[in-house]
């Protein structure tokens, strides 16, 4: 027997005896709607057989197999189940964000002999038999079943077969609607060529693309790119960054009278399924906007960066993460399907509706939180996010040291353009500067140093600095990272240190000795380096790191901060009214 491409995917699973997993996948139907038992349907989601975004290193969790399921009458079948992150239907998302009280799963298929059962769970609780049929030989299915928006469920199909079972189309869908509207799909981006050509190839092999629903936009910042396909419009406006990409994109497909956009980045990994699933939302979502969770991709475990996120309202650069670090294979797997409103969703893949109010980011935002601010924005005006865990994209994390800067200038103009419910708390202020300066990380105490005289300068004279000399700036003074020793012991501790213990450090002689072999500290653990005078702090989901030292340098940097904190303080109400009423 030939193995099918399902069936080397479940080689890996299975090595010992994978032709025992009598599994064949015909030719699956195109397009985001399919006749099906004399109906058209729109697909809302088909069910995938690898959920790995191409890394071979993860664990493929798209189905289970069991090749000796047992049956009520004691004869021995093969099974398997969708009961997975990518293939479950989150129902309380799909009910809330479509207003579709009943969904149906369809199945076109053919065994000797086969049941499929969908089946409803909550959480770590046992699954419910909601639908279901039986039968042998070749079969269209189309069963039904009902979801609401206060049912944190999900639901998924098994399949339990005997001899071999071969499959034609497995997909949740809806009758289809009376409209199918056209949208927008935007990617920024900057000299990322290994991302974005695979995703292109993705986004214009779906369903939704190959119909003519998918208006598709590239805004580079870069390297001109060579031999993109004549279908897709480009706009080259030079570096403009991240923010600049949004409100052209914004712009381009409100002229053209969408009602929605996806916004991308570029350097994600994203599943044949993805556009398509956005599609089915966009014809029916009103009065939010739809994200996607984002798995983190440069590591074997397949560990989620958050599923949304909201701001906390008194704290500067602080946000609450949703499922941040949940496995989606893990035990805690159901928490995904808890229905709640997020403050934003990262522009990895964003689906905006423009119908919404238009939110005016100053370009000059450039790069970072400015996904944050056009949330939170909307959030404000009664537009709220909703991230939808079957909406899964793979986002790496190779950020640049030169963010931090952003992140603290930007975070800050965002507070002072929402100062009603933000809070620019000069003690929060305060408290990063010092950790900085407690924990020797002087390229970053001079990156903040320079974000808060940035964000004084006040909106005008931030429009007008020069891009390509601000990032020439950040570079000088940023830490340059190196390999991880082998060999260095690795320090770790359970317990918060204050932070006038560590200041008291500072005139502790022996505290000032360079350990040799330097130490290797996580992120998070400054209570290591309370007692050393060097270390080398790990940069997560990588193997460099960079080493940090006690200067006398700090001193001077660290009273800088505090003046210009000092300053803001002062000038609080000026600067709220300034960035509130450019334009």
């Amino acid at each position: 027997m030939t193995v099918s491409p399902v069936g080397r995917l479940l080689e890996k699973i299975y090595p010992l005896d994978v032709r025992a997993m009598r599994w064949e996948t015909g030719q699956p139907t195109r397009g985001p709607v399919t006749t099906f038992g004399g109906a058209e349907w729109l697909i809302l989601m088909r069910m995938v057989a690898d959920d790995r975004f191409g890394n071979p290193e993860k664990h493929n969790g798209a189905f289970s197999a069991d090749r000796n399921f047992q049956t009520d009458d004691g004869t021995d079948r093969e099974r398997i189940s969708f009961d997975s992150a990518m293939n479950a239907l989150p129902g309380a998302h799909y009910a809330s964000v479509t207003g579709l009280s009943e969904v149906t799963f369809l199945a076109n298929l053919d065994a000797p002999e086969w049941l499929v059962q969908i089946m409803r769970r909550r959480g770590t609780d046992l699954p419910i038999i909601v639908a279901e049929a039986a039968g042998s030989g070749p079969a269209a299915l189309a069963l039904p079943v009902a979801i609401r928006p206060d049912r944190n469920d999900r639901f998924y199909a098994t399949i339990t077969y005997r001899g071999t079972l071969t499959t034609h189309e497995l997909a949740f869908a809806t009758k289809k609607p009376t409209e199918l509207p056209k949208i927008g799909l935007s990617i920024t981006t900057y000299n990322k060529p290994e991302y974005l050509r695979p995703n292109l190839d993705i986004i214009r092999g779906s369903g939704a693309y190959q119909s003519g629903f998918i208006d598709l936009l590239v805004v580079n910042n870069g390297d001109p790119i060579a031999e993109l396909p004549g279908d897709i419009s480009v706009e080259e406006p030079g570096n403009i960054g991240g923010t600049g990409g949004f409100l052209i994109a914004q712009k381009h497909f409100r002229e053209k009278a969408f009602r929605h956009f996806i916004i991308m980045d570029d350097d994600i990994v994203i599943p044949d399924d993805l556009i398509d699933r956005f599609y089915a939302l966009s014809t029916f979502s009103q009065g939010q906007h739809i994200g996607a969770l984002a798995e983190i991709q440069n590591m074997p475990e397949r560990i989620i960066k958050e599923q949304g996120a909201d701001v906390d309202p008194s704290v500067p650069f602080a946000l609450e993460l949703h499922n941040e670090a949940l496995n989606v294979h893990g035990r805690k797997r159901g928490q995904l399907y808890d229905l709640q409103d997020s403050d934003y969703s990262g522009w990895w893949a964003l689906m905006v509706d423009l119908s919404g109010p238009e939110i005016a980011l100053p370009p000059f935002l450039f790069i970072k939180r400015d996904d944050i601010s056009f949330g939170y924005e909307s959030r404000v005006a009664n537009f709220p996010t909703v991230v939808v865990p079957s909406l899964s994209v793979a986002h790496g994390e190779e950020g640049a040291e030169t963010y931090f800067y952003y992140d603290i200038r930007n975070d800050l103009i965002m507070r002072a353009r929402n100062n009603d419910t933000l809070n620019l708390s000069t003690r929060s202020l305060l408290v990063v500067a010092a950790t900085l300066f407690l924990t020797y990380r002087l390229d970053r105490q001079r990156m903040y140093s320079l974000a808060l005289s940035d964000f004084l300068r006040g909106p005008a004279r931030l429009a007008a600095l020069p891009v390509a000399q601000k990032l020439q700036q950040l570079r000088r003074i940023a830490a340059r990272p190196i390999p991880l020793p082998e060999g260095h012991p690795e320090l770790t501790s359970e317990k918060p240190v204050p932070r006038l213990k560590m200041l008291s450090a500072w005139i502790w002689p022996p505290a000032w000795r360079v350990p040799n072999p330097v130490p290797i500290v996580e992120p998070k653990q400054r209570a290591c380096v309370t007692v050393i005078g060097g270390y080398i702090m790990s940069k997560p989901f990588t193997e460099v790191g960079f080493e940090y030292r006690r200067r006398f340098a700090s001193i001077p940097s660290f009273l800088y901060a505090v003046f210009l904190i000092a300053v803001i303080a002062l000038r609080r109400r000026s600067l709220v009214a300034r960035y509130r009423d450019w334009r």
